[in-house]
């Protein structure tokens, strides 16, 4: 049934006769209905929109989803199915303006869902959940913060807002409202010392780091004091995300450790090349050992943070490395950084046998797969 829209004024309303007895009078003026507007094909946008369920001044919080008729069919964007364990990385649809509010605010608004393992990373996330597209395992839930989805209400915030929406990706307090884990695993950052160290510099150079071997001859000798500042200023932004893991959830916080570069030239040139292309992947390489000076740099850093917030550092598999503490070549994937299904294997079991995992799980943590 259609159904017809009038412009009216505000004034009482009573009927009144009209050419074809199909008006109404409004104080005195007769109005005529407007024609009929057109069924639509699919239901607005408008009304897959969530609705508010509270009050904060005159623009809310949307959280509860309107119930639409069974028949409607789907938002063309909506997510395909996805595994278990893979959790959407889509924010709640509340405005950029309230990210900030507190923890018991944002889960009083949509009931967090529980999960016993929350892993929390970025690429290195992959590795684990390819094993566990394999091997599925419903204790596990993982969010890649690569594919956050933050909310489109750019057409009620003010660029000062809309500038805020986008830090949600890196504090991404929202997100992580929809869920109650028991025990977090971190896998944030871990690729620094790739993208600092992987091609050899303009200027070749080489540092002192304690423990490690001497500087390579013929090279520029910088100290371990600045090649740890430039450190500590790309991987701020995960040290923050790290700790804020701890401090939202309260819950016992595993980091795990990316895994090592590979010494093989080989390999790195021939995964560059179909990503990168030939150029790129001709490129000349830092030399390994200094690749390896930056991996472990970079996972002290990483170790002190943990400790000092609470959060325990976990080490990349014994198994996966090789007798100078390279990524193994059966644990490779299929570029220079990340590791493969195998390896994705080995970070889980680690995860299920680590203590603070049994601890807090209890029993269940050693139990078989689901």
């Amino acid at each position: 049934m259609l159904k017809a829209s009038c412009v009216i004024r505000i004034g009482s309303i009573r009927p009144t006769a009209g050419p074809g007895g199909n008006t109404s009078n409004i104080n005195g003026m007769a109005i005529m209905p407007m024609p009929a507007s057109p069924p639509l094909d699919r239901p607005s946008r408008l009304t897959a929109r969530r609705k508010t369920t509270m009050a904060t001044g005159s623009r809310g919080i949307r959280s509860t989803p309107h119930e639409e008729p069974a028949d409607a069919d789907p938002e063309p964007d909506a997510e395909p199915p996805r595994a278990p364990h893979r959790l959407s990385a889509a924010m709640l649809p509340w405005p950029a303006r309230y990210h900030h509010l507190p923890r018991f605010v944002l889960r009083g608004l949509v009931p967090p869902r529980k999960v016993p393992i929350l892993i929390v990373g970025m690429s290195h996330t992959n590795a684990v959940a390819h094993a566990l597209d394999h091997t599925p395992d419903r204790r596990f839930g993982i969010i890649n913060l690569r594919q956050v989805k933050v909310p489109e209400d750019t057409a009620e915030m003010t660029a000062k807002e809309t500038r805020a929406s986008l830090r949600i990706r890196r504090r991404p307090i929202p997100l992580f409202a929809r869920f109650a884990p028991t025990v977090v695993v971190s896998m944030v950052g871990g690729a620094n010392h790739h993208m600092l160290g992987l091609f050899e510099h303009a200027e070749p150079f080489d540092f002192e780091m304690p423990g490690a071997p001497d500087v390579l001859p013929g090279r520029r000798r910088l100290t371990y004091a600045e090649v740890r500042a430039v450190f500590e200023f790309h991987v701020h932004n995960s040290l923050d995300t790290i700790a804020l893991l701890r401090r939202y959830y309260g819950k016992p916080v595993l980091h795990i450790s990316a895994p090592p570069p590979t010494s093989d030239e080989a390999h790195i040139r021939r995964t560059l090349a179909p990503t990168r292309g030939d150029a790129v992947a001709r490129q000349p390489l830092t030399p390994a050992p200094i690749r390896m000076k930056m991996y472990l740099l970079q996972n002290q850093i990483l170790r002190e943070h943990c400790a000092a917030n609470d959060i325990t550092f976990v080490e990349p598999p014994a198994e996966a490395l090789d007798d100078d503490g390279f990524l193994a070549e059966p644990y490779r994937s299929f570029d220079p950084v990340h590791g493969n299904v195998t390896y994705g294997q080995l970070v889980i079991r680690d995860i299920l046998r680590h203590p603070v995992t049994v601890a807090a799980l209890g029993p269940s943590a050693n139990e078989a797969t689901p």
